[in-house]
């Protein structure tokens, strides 16, 4: 994980994940086949860890405060894992395994909002849209912020949850059942 978190993937051999782990490079085949399999793997674990880092903490008892900080805690994770993140966003995508960790991740980041606003039923399908347009909003927002840097990273936190509540509140005026959904959130009703 570090290693492709510091480099491009082409930039990086089996041999260098072999020195890096402290195995044979025989072992590395015997488990993951090559370096695809290494990849795949690492970009598996790269999202389950930042489901569990994104989630809200004890002390962030309004869905205001959880949303603020499942923003924060995905920029802080992706901000440490610079190369893994921007290739995932960049060049795997036309890679049918890469492409069901990334809907797979997507559709958890829609899940965890969910939980956030306390939605335990099926949402409409208006606020689902929204909200798996946030989440792809999101991706692009922390892609442009890591590339470029020019803008400060609480600013880039306030950007991406002004975009989630309007998507709310627009999915909110399309739908009678949102804005009861969205309890907790007064900015968005």
């Amino acid at each position: 994980m570090r290693l492709f978190s510091e480099r491009p993937y082409e930039d990086i051999f089996i041999a260098d994940i072999a020195d890096a782990a402290g195995v044979a490079h025989g072992l590395l085949f015997y488990y993951f086949k090559d370096k695809r399999g290494i990849y795949l793997e690492t970009l598996g674990q790269v999202t389950r860890d930042i489901q569990e880092y994104q989630r809200p903490r004890p002390d962030e008892v309004t869905a205001e405060a959880r949303l603020y900080g499942l923003v924060r805690r995905h920029l802080d994770y992706i901000g440490r894992h610079t190369q893994t993140f921007i290739g995932f966003m960049r060049t795997g995508l036309g890679d049918p395994d890469v492409r069901r960790i990334f809907e797979s991740a997507r559709r958890e980041g829609v899940n965890l909002v969910l939980e956030i606003f306390e939605i335990e039923c099926e949402p409409p399908p208006i606020l689902r849209a929204a909200l798996r347009g946030w989440v792809g909003y999101l991706d692009e927002l922390s892609l442009h912020w890591l590339t470029h840097r020019d803008v400060p990273q609480e600013e880039v936190v306030q950007l991406a949850v002004d975009a989630l509540i309007a998507g709310l509140r627009s999915a909110a005026a399309r739908s009678a059942e949102v804005p009861a959904m969205l309890k907790g959130l007064n900015r968005a009703t």
